[in-house]
């Protein structure tokens, strides 16, 4: 996976959440059982795919991925996950650490 340091990172989240930057979502897969979203996309802070899962209004990032493919599949696991415990309690896959060194 494509190393960005927490700087340029830091940097591209802001600009995204001022609307000067064009976020991509036109390859996604998102699903929503009951209150529960689920969404798969290449995020454009990391340059890598990622699954998302948002409950009780809150976004933990729970799995990143290769490729597209391996991201197909890893949503479609986390989609039947949610469906048999949509209050299981989800751990972040800790997206920004291990990459301090850039």
């Amino acid at each position: 996976m494509e190393k960005i340091s927490p700087i340029e990172r830091s940097l591209m989240t802001l600009k995204a959440m001022a609307g000067l930057v064009d976020v991509d979502r036109s390859d996604v897969f998102n699903d929503k059982i009951g209150d529960v979203t689920v969404d798969t996309v290449c995020a454009f802070d990391t340059h890598t795919w990622e699954t998302g899962i948002e409950q009780n209004g809150e976004w933990i990032i729970v799995e990143q991925y290769e490729d597209r493919e391996k991201a197909k599949t890893g949503h479609q696991k986390w989609v039947e996950k949610i469906k048999k415990d949509p209050k299981q309690k989800l751990k972040d896959c800790g997206v920004w650490e291990g990459m301090e060194d850039g």
